[in-house]
């Protein structure tokens, strides 16, 4: 029960919290320019709400990118009031965002792209006369599961992306290797694990503990989950391989039956 309540949880669009901590900060600042007698400039309430929503915001979301929406989002308004805008432009920008990011918002996984150097990590730990089940949560552009299709020919492989322009990007890239590869439009919370031998997941911090929980649910104890970069608090990785670049960046290898 409990798990699931954290999943639910998790599974919870932070674009409610950016805009609450939005609507907090200006029902604080409201009363505050009643107050002042004096008269302040327009450009001081609009940095106060950016900068005021940005540091509330940062106990509720998660990563740098919501600080930048946080503060970001005033600005946009307050210049929008002073400039002649196509009515066609917001919604056409607002569109494209929703196609790239929005499985991201609702899934609080941002897009992050993994490189050469954990793909080429992941064929190794894929043995290559097997029928592997592989499963690719969050599969973004499809950079890992094209890789794998082209190195290892008997690996059955499955991407799951919810951004519908990033899923498309993807789906074309897989599409070569398709039937033993599949790139599915969806949710990875509805996505059954039960056959997957291996589990990568490129995702965030948040939602780990859900992951976790999903896993040990769903997956055999003898499968593999596998996290770029990010750990799953209270468990400690069977297996650790540091990637090239960015400081911390690693293949953190869990196996399900860990106690």
């Amino acid at each position: 029960m409990q798990k699931d309540l954290m999943e639910r949880e998790y599974r919870l669009s932070p674009i409610f919290r950016a805009l609450g901590t939005q609507l907090i900060v200006l029902v604080v600042l409201i009363p505050l320019r009643i107050l002042i007698p004096f008269q302040t400039p327009i450009l001081f309430w609009v940095s106060l709400q950016a900068v005021g929503a940005a540091a509330v915001g940062r106990i509720w979301l998660p990563g740098p990118y919501w600080a930048l929406f946080q503060i970001g989002l005033p600005m946009a308004l307050a210049w929008q009031t002073g400039h002649s805008v196509p009515i066609w432009v917001f919604p056409t920008l607002f569109a494209i965002l929703l196609l790239t990011y929005g499985g991201g918002i609702f899934d609080r996984v941002p897009l992050y792209n993994s490189g050469l150097p954990a793909w080429e990590a992941l064929v190794e730990m894929i043995p290559e006369n097997e029928n592997t089940k592989f499963v690719d949560l969050g599969a973004g552009l499809g950079g890992p599961l094209s890789y794998i299709a082209a190195h290892r020919p008997r690996t059955v492989l499955l991407g799951v992306e919810s951004s519908p322009l990033v899923w498309l990007i993807g789906w074309l890239r897989t599409l070569r290797f398709v039937p033993r590869c599949r790139f599915r439009l969806g949710s990875m919370w509805k996505t059954d694990l039960r056959d997957a031998d291996i589990v990568f997941a490129f995702l965030s911090p948040t939602p780990m503990a859900a992951l976790w929980a999903k896993a040990r649910r769903e997956m055999r104890p003898d499968a593999l989950l596998i996290s770029h970069s990010f750990e799953i608090l209270g468990q400690r990785p069977f297996d650790q391989i540091p990637l090239p670049g960015k400081k911390g960046a690693a293949l953190l290898v869990y196996r399900v039956n860990n106690p």
